[in-house]
């Protein structure tokens, strides 16, 4: 029995290193790209604009997942939940349910950036509309999952403490609530500009190049509906909730 929780434990080291890898390497891509932006706003002497702003509140939250992805790890992420100490599932439990506000949070504040940026770039009537009407979907959409997360057990505690009386919400509900919104407004917000792109007087070939970059954001519903299913799976995973949820932070990182 000795040898099997070496071997166990020896994995979840391998697996701690390689997703610690890839979650630091999604971090540093994103920080860069964030301030390579703001620094060619100083090159251009040009004001920072709201969806810089948004960005950078986004950015923040990615690192909140970060850390609280690190916390999981070193707690039991990955691990069959009856090798994870009591203390450590305490704290796994309690970290995890931070994730959905901190992920929310994230997603919400990069498409209200996008958005903004599509109102600078094509500030005609048609698009100032869509953007405000998405943009106010979008807030509604984060206001919803913040309220309905802090009440996915009355009380709190009994999210990660199962011995306290009270009652917890249909989480597989829950979860299609959060990501359906999600996938539907990206795809929204993927295919809004196209349409203005082809009425831009430029040749078809750089209208087919620009759609090319805007549909290139395709593959975040692609990651979206991999969360989906990774949620659905978690909340119907029994009680080996620390091994279940590794695809589930990975998609939370990229």
């Amino acid at each position: 029995m000795e040898g099997q929780k070496s071997n166990v434990r020896h994995a979840h080291d391998n697996l701690r290193h390689v997703v610690i890898t890839a979650t630091c390497f999604a971090l540093i891509l994103s920080t860069t790209s964030v301030v390579l932006r703001l620094v060619c706003r100083r090159m251009m002497k040009t004001k920072f604009f709201l969806d810089d702003y948004f960005m950078i509140v986004a950015l923040i939250f990615e690192y909140g997942i970060t850390m609280a992805g690190v916390v999981l790890l070193y707690n039991g992420l990955g691990t069959h939940i009856p090798l994870v100490p009591s203390d450590n599932l305490t704290v796994y439990m309690k970290m995890l349910s931070s994730g959905t506000f901190l992920y929310t949070g994230c997603i919400t504040f990069v498409k209200l950036s996008i958005l903004n940026f599509y109102k600078r770039l094509f500030p005609v009537k048609p698009m100032v509309i869509s953007v405000n009407a998405v943009a106010s979907l979008v807030i509604v959409w984060c206001v919803a999952v913040y309220i309905v997360g802090a009440m996915t057990c009355i009380p709190f505690r009994k999210l990660w403490d199962p011995t306290v009386p009270g009652r917890c919400i249909n989480l597989p509900q829950f979860y299609y609530g959060l990501q359906i919104p999600n996938i539907l407004t990206d795809a929204i917000i993927l295919v809004m500009p196209i349409r203005l792109v082809w009425n831009l007087q430029i040749p078809k070939t750089q209208k087919i190049l620009l759609s090319g970059i805007f549909l290139l954001g395709f593959l975040t519903l692609i990651f979206d509906i991999v969360r989906l299913v990774a949620l659905v799976a978690l909340s119907e995973s029994g009680n080996d909730i620390t091994c279940a949820a590794l695809l589930l932070i990975n998609t939370c990182t990229r």
